[in-house]
Protein backbone atom coordinates (compact mmCIF):
# COMPACT_ATOMS: atom_id res chain seq x y z
CA UNK A 1 0.00 0.00 0.00
CA UNK A 2 1.15 3.55 -0.99
CA UNK A 3 1.28 5.82 1.61
CA UNK A 4 0.93 9.77 0.31
CA UNK A 5 3.27 12.20 1.90
CA UNK A 6 0.80 14.49 4.26
CA UNK A 7 1.13 18.39 3.08
CA UNK A 8 -0.17 21.04 5.74
CA UNK A 9 -1.61 23.68 4.58
CA UNK A 10 -1.28 27.38 5.49
CA UNK A 11 -4.75 28.82 7.25
CA UNK A 12 -4.97 32.21 7.47
CA UNK A 13 -7.50 33.34 10.16
CA UNK A 14 -9.83 36.10 10.21
CA UNK A 15 -7.86 37.99 12.82
CA UNK A 16 -4.62 37.66 11.10
CA UNK A 17 -6.37 39.14 8.13
CA UNK A 18 -7.92 41.81 9.87
CA UNK A 19 -4.79 42.47 11.94
CA UNK A 20 -2.71 43.26 8.74
CA UNK A 21 -5.42 45.30 6.74
CA UNK A 22 -4.35 49.04 6.33
CA UNK A 23 -6.31 52.05 7.95
CA UNK A 24 -6.34 55.42 8.32
CA UNK A 25 -4.42 58.17 10.79
CA UNK A 26 -5.88 60.64 12.74
CA UNK A 27 -3.77 62.74 11.29
CA UNK A 28 -4.34 61.72 7.71
CA UNK A 29 -8.46 61.71 8.63
CA UNK A 30 -7.68 65.67 9.37
CA UNK A 31 -5.82 66.63 6.50
CA UNK A 32 -8.66 65.24 4.46
CA UNK A 33 -11.03 67.21 6.43
CA UNK A 34 -9.26 70.49 6.06
CA UNK A 35 -8.70 69.99 2.43
CA UNK A 36 -12.75 69.11 1.57
CA UNK A 37 -13.13 71.92 3.58
CA UNK A 38 -10.78 74.72 1.69
CA UNK A 39 -12.87 73.14 -1.52
CA UNK A 40 -16.46 73.65 -0.13
CA UNK A 41 -15.49 77.22 0.94
CA UNK A 42 -14.06 78.22 -2.24
CA UNK A 43 -16.84 76.52 -4.24
CA UNK A 44 -19.49 78.86 -1.88
CA UNK A 45 -17.49 82.27 -3.00
CA UNK A 46 -17.89 81.28 -6.54
CA UNK A 47 -21.55 81.47 -6.21
CA UNK A 48 -22.45 84.73 -5.06
CA UNK A 49 -20.19 85.89 -8.04
CA UNK A 50 -22.19 83.47 -10.42
CA UNK A 51 -25.59 84.68 -9.57
CA UNK A 52 -23.80 88.61 -9.82
CA UNK A 53 -22.86 87.47 -13.28
CA UNK A 54 -26.16 86.13 -14.68
CA UNK A 55 -27.66 88.90 -12.74
CA UNK A 56 -25.98 91.29 -15.21
CA UNK A 57 -25.95 89.24 -17.84
CA UNK A 58 -29.90 89.35 -17.76
CA UNK A 59 -29.93 93.34 -17.36
CA UNK A 60 -27.96 93.01 -20.58
CA UNK A 61 -30.01 91.29 -22.85
CA UNK A 62 -33.08 92.89 -21.08
CA UNK A 63 -31.90 96.48 -22.03
CA UNK A 64 -30.90 95.46 -25.61
CA UNK A 65 -34.37 94.62 -25.65
CA UNK A 66 -35.50 97.46 -24.44
CA UNK A 67 -33.42 99.60 -26.82
CA UNK A 68 -34.62 98.13 -29.51
CA UNK A 69 -38.29 98.91 -28.55
CA UNK A 70 -37.49 102.32 -27.60
CA UNK A 71 -35.33 103.44 -31.01
CA UNK A 72 -38.39 102.06 -33.03
CA UNK A 73 -41.14 104.28 -31.22
CA UNK A 74 -38.45 107.33 -31.35
CA UNK A 75 -37.55 106.84 -35.02
CA UNK A 76 -41.42 106.74 -35.44
CA UNK A 77 -42.07 110.36 -33.61
CA UNK A 78 -38.89 111.86 -34.51
CA UNK A 79 -40.73 114.62 -36.74
CA UNK A 80 -39.55 118.47 -37.09
CA UNK A 81 -42.43 119.33 -34.52
CA UNK A 82 -41.63 116.86 -32.19
CA UNK A 83 -37.78 117.28 -31.87
CA UNK A 84 -36.82 120.46 -32.62
CA UNK A 85 -33.42 121.53 -33.20
CA UNK A 86 -31.72 122.55 -29.92
CA UNK A 87 -28.82 124.41 -30.89
CA UNK A 88 -28.87 127.97 -29.01
CA UNK A 89 -26.24 129.95 -31.02
CA UNK A 90 -24.32 129.80 -34.51
CA UNK A 91 -21.00 130.80 -35.73
CA UNK A 92 -19.20 131.04 -38.95
CA UNK A 93 -17.02 128.47 -39.87
CA UNK A 94 -13.07 129.99 -39.75
CA UNK A 95 -12.06 128.63 -42.68
CA UNK A 96 -14.87 129.82 -45.25
CA UNK A 97 -16.55 132.62 -44.18
CA UNK A 98 -19.63 132.09 -46.39
CA UNK A 99 -20.68 128.63 -44.08
CA UNK A 100 -22.41 129.59 -40.69
CA UNK A 101 -22.21 126.62 -38.38
CA UNK A 102 -24.22 126.00 -35.52
CA UNK A 103 -22.81 124.79 -32.22
CA UNK A 104 -24.13 121.57 -31.25
CA UNK A 105 -27.56 121.24 -29.47
CA UNK A 106 -27.78 120.90 -25.71
CA UNK A 107 -29.41 117.56 -24.82
CA UNK A 108 -33.54 117.92 -24.09
CA UNK A 109 -35.36 115.69 -21.92
CA UNK A 110 -38.94 114.38 -23.34
CA UNK A 111 -40.53 115.77 -20.67
CA UNK A 112 -38.49 118.71 -19.80
CA UNK A 113 -38.63 120.85 -16.64
CA UNK A 114 -35.24 121.89 -17.47
CA UNK A 115 -35.62 124.85 -19.90
CA UNK A 116 -32.47 125.87 -20.47
CA UNK A 117 -31.26 129.37 -22.40
CA UNK A 118 -33.98 129.92 -25.36
CA UNK A 119 -35.17 126.57 -25.62
CA UNK A 120 -38.74 126.23 -24.59
CA UNK A 121 -39.24 122.53 -24.64
CA UNK A 122 -40.86 122.18 -21.52
CA UNK A 123 -43.46 119.83 -19.59
CA UNK A 124 -45.95 117.87 -21.09
CA UNK A 125 -44.30 118.37 -24.70
CA UNK A 126 -45.99 116.95 -27.44
CA UNK A 127 -43.53 114.14 -28.43
CA UNK A 128 -44.02 112.89 -24.64
CA UNK A 129 -47.65 113.24 -25.17
CA UNK A 130 -46.94 110.42 -28.28
CA UNK A 131 -44.25 107.82 -26.39
CA UNK A 132 -45.65 107.75 -23.04
CA UNK A 133 -47.78 104.81 -23.50
CA UNK A 134 -45.17 102.96 -24.93
CA UNK A 135 -41.89 103.54 -22.57
CA UNK A 136 -43.51 100.66 -20.54
CA UNK A 137 -42.08 97.53 -22.06
CA UNK A 138 -45.74 95.55 -23.13
CA UNK A 139 -43.74 92.12 -22.73
CA UNK A 140 -42.21 92.77 -18.88
CA UNK A 141 -44.00 95.94 -16.91
CA UNK A 142 -41.06 95.58 -15.01
CA UNK A 143 -38.69 97.32 -17.39
CA UNK A 144 -38.94 100.27 -19.12
CA UNK A 145 -36.76 103.47 -20.97
CA UNK A 146 -36.26 107.27 -20.62
CA UNK A 147 -35.61 108.89 -23.44
CA UNK A 148 -33.44 112.81 -24.28
CA UNK A 149 -32.12 113.85 -27.46
CA UNK A 150 -30.60 116.62 -29.32
CA UNK A 151 -30.55 118.06 -32.97
CA UNK A 152 -28.29 120.41 -34.07
CA UNK A 153 -29.30 123.78 -35.75
CA UNK A 154 -30.67 127.09 -34.91
CA UNK A 155 -34.27 128.26 -34.91
CA UNK A 156 -35.21 130.18 -38.16
CA UNK A 157 -32.24 129.09 -39.87
CA UNK A 158 -33.28 126.63 -42.05
CA UNK A 159 -29.52 125.74 -43.76
CA UNK A 160 -28.42 124.72 -40.35
CA UNK A 161 -30.75 122.18 -39.21
CA UNK A 162 -30.03 118.64 -38.96
CA UNK A 163 -31.85 116.33 -40.78
CA UNK A 164 -31.19 113.68 -37.78
CA UNK A 165 -31.58 113.73 -34.04
CA UNK A 166 -29.16 111.71 -31.78
CA UNK A 167 -31.26 109.78 -29.30
CA UNK A 168 -30.31 108.49 -25.76
CA UNK A 169 -31.76 105.78 -24.26
CA UNK A 170 -31.57 104.90 -20.42
CA UNK A 171 -33.17 101.49 -20.15
CA UNK A 172 -34.37 101.24 -16.19
CA UNK A 173 -35.76 98.34 -14.45
CA UNK A 174 -38.76 98.99 -11.21
CA UNK A 175 -36.46 98.36 -7.71
CA UNK A 176 -38.96 99.56 -5.36
CA UNK A 177 -42.12 97.99 -6.63
CA UNK A 178 -42.29 94.94 -8.80
CA UNK A 179 -43.46 96.50 -11.75
CA UNK A 180 -44.04 99.78 -13.25
CA UNK A 181 -47.38 101.61 -13.71
CA UNK A 182 -49.20 104.59 -15.36
CA UNK A 183 -48.31 106.23 -12.25
CA UNK A 184 -44.90 106.33 -13.00
CA UNK A 185 -44.99 108.50 -16.06
CA UNK A 186 -48.57 110.60 -15.22
CA UNK A 187 -48.95 111.62 -12.13
CA UNK A 188 -52.08 112.74 -10.39
CA UNK A 189 -52.61 115.90 -11.75
CA UNK A 190 -52.27 114.96 -15.56
CA UNK A 191 -49.69 115.34 -18.19
CA UNK A 192 -49.19 118.49 -18.09
CA UNK A 193 -48.19 119.30 -14.35
CA UNK A 194 -44.65 120.26 -13.37
CA UNK A 195 -44.20 117.78 -10.92
CA UNK A 196 -41.33 115.49 -11.22
CA UNK A 197 -42.88 111.95 -12.52
CA UNK A 198 -40.78 108.64 -11.98
CA UNK A 199 -39.93 107.83 -15.87
CA UNK A 200 -38.56 111.07 -16.54
CA UNK A 201 -34.96 112.33 -16.19
CA UNK A 202 -34.35 113.99 -13.59
CA UNK A 203 -32.33 117.62 -13.98
CA UNK A 204 -29.61 118.14 -12.00
CA UNK A 205 -26.26 120.42 -12.19
CA UNK A 206 -22.76 118.94 -12.03
CA UNK A 207 -19.00 119.44 -12.34
CA UNK A 208 -16.37 117.46 -13.85
CA UNK A 209 -12.63 117.51 -12.49
CA UNK A 210 -9.51 116.84 -11.37
CA UNK A 211 -7.21 117.97 -9.06
CA UNK A 212 -9.94 117.41 -6.16
CA UNK A 213 -8.91 115.10 -4.42
CA UNK A 214 -5.70 116.25 -2.72
CA UNK A 215 -4.44 112.07 -2.35
CA UNK A 216 -4.85 111.40 -5.94
CA UNK A 217 -5.31 114.67 -8.02
CA UNK A 218 -5.67 113.11 -11.51
CA UNK A 219 -8.38 111.44 -10.52
CA UNK A 220 -11.75 112.97 -11.72
CA UNK A 221 -14.86 113.89 -9.43
CA UNK A 222 -18.08 114.54 -10.60
CA UNK A 223 -19.79 117.22 -8.02
CA UNK A 224 -23.77 117.42 -8.15
CA UNK A 225 -25.44 120.15 -7.20
CA UNK A 226 -29.02 120.93 -7.67
CA UNK A 227 -30.94 122.23 -10.61
CA UNK A 228 -32.87 125.77 -10.83
CA UNK A 229 -36.60 123.17 -10.65
CA UNK A 230 -35.96 121.38 -7.94
CA UNK A 231 -33.73 119.76 -5.36
CA UNK A 232 -32.76 116.06 -6.41
CA UNK A 233 -29.81 115.78 -5.17
CA UNK A 234 -29.69 116.24 -1.69
CA UNK A 235 -32.20 114.91 0.46
CA UNK A 236 -35.33 117.14 0.79
CA UNK A 237 -37.25 117.69 4.08
CA UNK A 238 -38.23 113.72 5.52
CA UNK A 239 -36.24 111.74 3.21
CA UNK A 240 -32.77 110.10 3.89
CA UNK A 241 -31.47 110.16 0.17
CA UNK A 242 -31.34 112.12 -2.72
CA UNK A 243 -31.59 110.88 -6.72
CA UNK A 244 -27.65 110.41 -6.67
CA UNK A 245 -26.09 106.96 -6.45
CA UNK A 246 -23.79 104.49 -7.31
CA UNK A 247 -24.57 103.48 -10.59
CA UNK A 248 -26.76 105.95 -12.28
CA UNK A 249 -25.66 107.35 -15.67
CA UNK A 250 -25.27 111.11 -15.84
CA UNK A 251 -25.71 112.87 -19.59
CA UNK A 252 -24.13 116.60 -20.18
CA UNK A 253 -27.16 118.45 -21.72
CA UNK A 254 -25.54 122.19 -21.99
CA UNK A 255 -21.32 122.52 -20.61
CA UNK A 256 -21.60 125.73 -20.34
CA UNK A 257 -18.18 126.24 -22.39
CA UNK A 258 -17.89 129.38 -24.02
CA UNK A 259 -14.23 129.09 -25.28
CA UNK A 260 -13.92 129.69 -29.21
CA UNK A 261 -15.99 127.59 -30.83
CA UNK A 262 -15.90 124.57 -27.97
CA UNK A 263 -19.66 125.50 -26.96
CA UNK A 264 -21.15 122.06 -26.89
CA UNK A 265 -18.38 120.11 -27.27
CA UNK A 266 -18.93 117.87 -24.10
CA UNK A 267 -22.81 117.62 -25.17
CA UNK A 268 -24.15 114.68 -25.02
CA UNK A 269 -21.06 112.62 -23.30
CA UNK A 270 -22.37 109.91 -20.76
CA UNK A 271 -20.55 109.37 -17.60
CA UNK A 272 -21.79 106.72 -14.88
CA UNK A 273 -21.20 107.52 -10.59
CA UNK A 274 -18.83 104.79 -9.05
CA UNK A 275 -18.17 105.33 -5.86
CA UNK A 276 -19.43 108.00 -3.55
CA UNK A 277 -16.81 110.32 -1.64
CA UNK A 278 -17.92 111.63 1.44
CA UNK A 279 -14.77 112.91 2.07
CA UNK A 280 -14.77 115.66 -0.21
CA UNK A 281 -18.61 116.25 -0.05
CA UNK A 282 -22.02 115.05 0.58
CA UNK A 283 -22.55 114.69 -3.20
CA UNK A 284 -19.48 113.90 -4.74
CA UNK A 285 -18.54 110.79 -6.60
CA UNK A 286 -15.75 108.94 -8.36
CA UNK A 287 -16.47 107.65 -12.13
CA UNK A 288 -16.99 103.87 -12.48
CA UNK A 289 -14.08 102.45 -14.65
CA UNK A 290 -15.39 102.57 -18.23
CA UNK A 291 -17.09 105.65 -18.00
CA UNK A 292 -14.68 108.01 -16.93
CA UNK A 293 -13.75 111.58 -17.79
CA UNK A 294 -11.24 111.96 -20.83
CA UNK A 295 -9.62 114.55 -21.87
CA UNK A 296 -11.14 115.91 -25.24
CA UNK A 297 -8.59 116.87 -27.69
CA UNK A 298 -8.73 119.69 -30.05
CA UNK A 299 -10.22 118.24 -32.95
CA UNK A 300 -8.57 119.28 -35.96
CA UNK A 301 -5.69 120.22 -34.66
CA UNK A 302 -5.86 123.92 -36.26
CA UNK A 303 -5.75 125.71 -33.04
CA UNK A 304 -9.25 126.84 -33.66
CA UNK A 305 -10.28 124.53 -31.25
CA UNK A 306 -9.28 124.07 -27.21
CA UNK A 307 -8.31 120.85 -25.19
CA UNK A 308 -11.25 120.35 -22.82
CA UNK A 309 -9.98 119.25 -19.68
CA UNK A 310 -13.24 119.31 -17.39
CA UNK A 311 -17.19 120.18 -17.40
CA UNK A 312 -19.13 122.86 -15.65
CA UNK A 313 -15.70 125.12 -14.59
CA UNK A 314 -15.24 128.14 -16.65
CA UNK A 315 -18.79 129.44 -16.54
CA UNK A 316 -20.38 127.65 -14.05
CA UNK A 317 -21.64 123.97 -13.23
CA UNK A 318 -22.94 122.21 -16.42
CA UNK A 319 -26.90 121.35 -16.74
CA UNK A 320 -27.15 117.72 -17.21
CA UNK A 321 -29.77 114.56 -16.77
CA UNK A 322 -29.59 111.39 -14.31
CA UNK A 323 -32.17 109.01 -13.48
CA UNK A 324 -30.87 107.13 -10.44
CA UNK A 325 -32.90 106.25 -7.24
CA UNK A 326 -36.74 105.76 -7.75
CA UNK A 327 -39.48 108.23 -6.26
CA UNK A 328 -40.35 107.13 -2.88
CA UNK A 329 -44.18 107.65 -4.06
CA UNK A 330 -44.43 107.72 -7.80
CA UNK A 331 -47.96 109.36 -7.72
CA UNK A 332 -47.53 112.05 -4.95
CA UNK A 333 -48.26 115.15 -6.99
CA UNK A 334 -46.67 117.89 -4.87
CA UNK A 335 -43.03 118.70 -3.99
CA UNK A 336 -40.59 117.87 -2.46
CA UNK A 337 -39.83 114.74 -3.75
CA UNK A 338 -37.95 111.78 -1.95
CA UNK A 339 -35.68 108.92 -3.47
CA UNK A 340 -35.10 105.52 -2.33
CA UNK A 341 -33.25 102.32 -3.09
CA UNK A 342 -30.77 101.94 -6.01
CA UNK A 343 -30.27 103.07 -9.24
CA UNK A 344 -33.29 102.22 -11.68
CA UNK A 345 -30.61 102.71 -14.61
CA UNK A 346 -29.34 99.73 -16.42
CA UNK A 347 -27.62 100.78 -19.58
CA UNK A 348 -27.34 103.62 -21.60
CA UNK A 349 -27.70 103.42 -25.96
CA UNK A 350 -27.56 106.46 -28.17
CA UNK A 351 -28.16 106.35 -31.78
CA UNK A 352 -29.23 108.35 -34.44
CA UNK A 353 -33.05 108.61 -36.45
CA UNK A 354 -33.83 110.67 -39.32
CA UNK A 355 -36.11 113.48 -39.50
CA UNK A 356 -39.32 113.35 -41.42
Amino acid sequence: MKVRPFKILAVRSRRSAAATSAGFTLVEVMFAVITLGIGLIMLAAMFPIAINQRKLTGEETNAAAIATEAMAVMTQVATNANMPVTSTSSYTDPIDSSIIRPYPGIVMSLRNPQVSNVLTAGFGSTIFNNVRGNVVLPGDNRLAWIALYRRDGVVGVTATQSNTAQVILIAVQSRNTSTFASGDYLNATGIGSTDIVNLQARPIKVVIDSGVDAANPTLYIATITNSAVGNFTSPPAGATTGVAVQGAYIVIADDKVTTNTDNGRMNARIYKLGAQRTDLGPNSWELAPGNDFTVDQDPDGAGTKTTITNVGVTAGPADAFMVGRSLTSPTTATPPVSFDGPAMDIAVYTGFVPIH
